[in-house]
């Protein structure tokens, strides 16, 4: 299992038990980052069996994945990666589904087809659990020109060595951006709370430029005038919107995960697994996840004394 901010906020006692709003949950189970073996499968899943090895993000409808057992549709699990273990492979579903849908949906780009020209994609965020899942994909994948912001030595060490072409400072955003020189950039990919940068962001976007955010944009005014007129796109991503909405036979997101699983095998892809904690210091781990400095994901094995389910 790994931690994600989505963890924090529903620790406190909280759940979208409507779509697009939180309502109180207590005793919820948070945990919507997971790997294990295949216990037992319903009569209609035809895609697993007893013992296949699996990865996962889950519905954050349902409780979560830390616990010894848990329940999750087949239709958003894809097959372990061979090559990591279940810790590695835990950190991986929900910041590379956020990356990849907000890649090839947010900005209409092809996996595995370089853009005949040069395209630039900021990052906003790079050393977080999304943003080391975006800056590869973006790079390996959609053959992007990246820049990433970063603003401690470690952090922006971590972004190059996933492949960021250059790591800038998020304070004087566009200067940063001169300074590596670039006057505007094609795409955003924002995982910072858009209305805290909102201006500064947006201000790097040039014309027809496009921009995913992955943070509800509430709770305060933001001036739109600038991206009206330069015809930004704002594409709001949130990779648990297709389990709340799914049709019967959607299985994009299981279907992205075995292509992930393909390309950590292949090393072109990597886990961005960091830090491994005890399951009995998960209070702890969750405060360190809201408190927004991890460089990449924590996980923990979650062990339990042998049972079965009933």
């Amino acid at each position: 299992m790994a931690t994600n901010p989505v963890d924090c906020k529903i620790a406190e006692g909280y759940n979208w038990g409507h779509v697009g709003k939180l309502v109180p949950a207590p005793n919820w189970t948070v945990g919507w980052d997971g790997a294990g073996v295949v216990e037992a499968v319903g009569d209609k899943v035809e895609r697993f069996q007893v013992g296949d090895e699996v990865y996962f993000s889950g519905d954050v409808r349902r409780s979560g994945c830390f616990a010894e057992y848990c329940l999750v549709d087949e239709r958003i699990t894809g097959r372990k990666p061979r090559n990591l273990s279940f810790e590695e492979a835990a950190a991986i579903p929900l910041t590379f589904l956020t990356a990849w849908e907000g890649l090839e949906e947010g900005f209409n780009l092809q996996p595995d087809k370089k853009p005949k020209s040069e395209k630039t994609l900021l990052v906003v965020g790079g050393a977080g659990g999304v943003g080391s899942a975006v800056i590869q994909v973006a790079k390996r994948v959609f053959g992007l020109k990246v820049i990433a912001t970063a603003s401690r030595e470690e952090t922006i060490t971590h972004c190059k060595q996933l492949g960021a072409d250059y790591v800038i400072n998020h304070h004087k955003l566009q200067d940063q951006l001169r300074s590596v020189g670039y006057n505007s950039v094609d795409y955003v990919f924002n995982t910072r709370d858009a209305t805290s940068n909102w201006k500064e962001v947006a201000d790097c976007l040039g014309h027809l430029g496009k921009m995913v955010v992955i943070i509800g944009l509430s709770g305060k005014q933001i001036d739109l005038s600038d991206i009206w007129f330069r015809r930004i796109t704002l594409f709001p991503e949130l990779m648990f919107s297709r389990p709340m909405f799914m049709a019967d036979d959607d299985y994009t997101q299981a279907d992205l995960l075995d292509k992930v699983a393909e390309k950590m095998e292949k090393k072109e892809l990597v886990s961005t697994q960091k830090i491994s904690f005890s399951f009995l210091n998960l209070p702890a781990a969750i405060k360190e996840q809201d408190a927004g400095k991890l460089i990449g994901k924590q996980t923990s094995l979650v062990e339990f004394e042998e049972s079965k389910p009933q």
